[in-house]
């Protein structure tokens, strides 16, 4: 089972439906909280810990490539006189968990502020350990039900741009020393947004006569216009004209009439 399915598995086993949890640890008695996922980054638990109770938060993400990435317990911290902090117990209030840059822990009277990094921008809180059995299982004890959406859409996100190119159509026949142009579509076809320079380039030995740099959303598209001076041919000429962006390319044949001296 790889990450993201132990994640999801996970997260229907707890109902991952249900944005707000409650839950009673197995610490003392005393102990009684509830657990809320607000959206992909933020958590928050309100209620009373004490000694032994613990709190961490585990995160998922894809990376540039499109590689699924996780942390699991490397992020939170324990109640009592054993923690590496200065939270006094019993604790009442809330706990908000949040993705940032740089780890933090903070602490007032009624409110603790835990950040957790994340390995990239679109990192997910996946769910929170707060059950020491599940601990010591490396497992989630309450999911976010929102995660498997979040990392669909980041996962979406990862998709490079792909521009896609057609020739759709020219100004030809024409004679040379006339205006060459030609009329392409452009097209978007990957998950990312960018800008790219789309060259027209011609002849048997080709050359790059023209170019435009073209920016679309994912999933969009547009045409242009690219073209060049011909040379005043003596003798009609057949040959190709290409229109190419960073990732494909289309290809057309135009004929130039010569001009006869």
């Amino acid at each position: 089972m790889n990450r993201r399915t132990f994640i999801a598995a996970a997260g229907t086993a707890l109902g991952s439906t249900i944005a707000t949890t409650t839950a009673a640890n197995t610490a003392p008695a005393q102990s009684s909280y509830e657990v809320e996922f607000d959206n992909c980054t933020h958590a928050v638990l309100r209620g009373t810990f004490t000694d032994s109770d613990i709190v961490y938060a585990n995160t998922g993400w894809y990376d540039d490539t499109g590689l699924y990435g996780n942390t699991l317990l490397e992020h939170g911290f324990e109640f009592g006189p054993d923690a590496d902090n200065d939270i006094p117990t019993p604790f009442e209030g809330e706990i908000h968990i949040n993705v940032g840059r740089i780890a933090d822990l903070t602490a007032t009277e009624n409110t603790i502020s835990l950040v957790v990094p994340g390995a990239q921008d679109d990192a997910v809180i996946t769910s929170l350990t707060t059950d020491p059995d599940d601990y010591m299982q490396v497992a989630p004890t309450h999911s976010n039900p929102h995660a498997e959406e979040c990392l669909s859409a980041a996962e979406d996100e990862t998709d490079p741009a792909e521009f896609e190119v057609s020739v759709l159509e020219t100004n030809t026949p024409i004679e040379g020393g006339e205006y060459l142009e030609v009329t392409a579509s452009v097209e978007n076809r990957g998950g990312k947004s960018e800008e790219q320079d789309v060259s027209l380039i011609v002849g048997h030995n080709p050359q790059q006569v023209d170019s435009q740099t073209v920016s679309l959303d994912s999933m969009t598209g547009t045409t242009i216009t690219l073209g060049y001076t011909t040379p005043p041919v003596k003798h009609t000429q057949e040959f190709p004209v290409y229109v190419e962006s960073e990732d494909t390319g289309a290809r057309q044949n135009v004929r130039v009439a010569g001009v006869g001296k």
